[in-house]
């Protein structure tokens, strides 16, 4: 399952933006299809990164996570449709990339609760917190 869904790619960049985005027809209307596919796309992306460091699927997920997904998702519309790429686009997907790099080694953690014997614990039972601060510092 995705990371993130249509309506929060809308939420985050608008429905104007999805359509210019991900219509494949010419119809002025999102493509459903190429929409799912960006997200599976993306969220397949996420993990091989974080298959190394940790085991999925993930039993609850942090924020950034949905962040990440959207904007990697975005990307790859973007990337199909030249007309929407854009700059922003690009360094956004970038800056992720170097995240996520930085989460296969090891040099930056996902920010997830842990416990001794599981790396995964229902986000509401803990207090400890569920993103470091510097994991999306300065992508936005």
């Amino acid at each position: 399952m995705a990371y993130a869904t249509s309506a929060n790619i809308t939420d985050r960049y608008g429905s104007s933006y999805l359509i210019d985005a991900a219509d494949r027809d010419g119809d002025d209307v999102a493509d459903a299809a190429a929409i799912t596919l960006a997200l599976d796309d993306a969220t397949s992306e996420m993990d091989s990164f974080f298959s190394g460091q940790y085991p999925l699927p993930f039993v609850t997920t942090p924020q950034w996570f949905v962040i990440c997904c959207i904007d990697l998702a975005v990307y790859q519309l973007a990337r199909e449709n030249r007309g929407s790429l854009t700059d922003q686009i690009e360094k956004l997907y970038d800056r992720w990339i170097t995240r996520l790099e930085k989460v296969s080694t090891g040099e930056l953690a996902l920010g997830l609760a842990t416990e001794p014997d599981t790396h995964y614990v229902d986000a509401l039972s803990s207090d400890t917190p569920l993103m470091t601060p510097t994991l999306t510092e300065g992508l936005y």
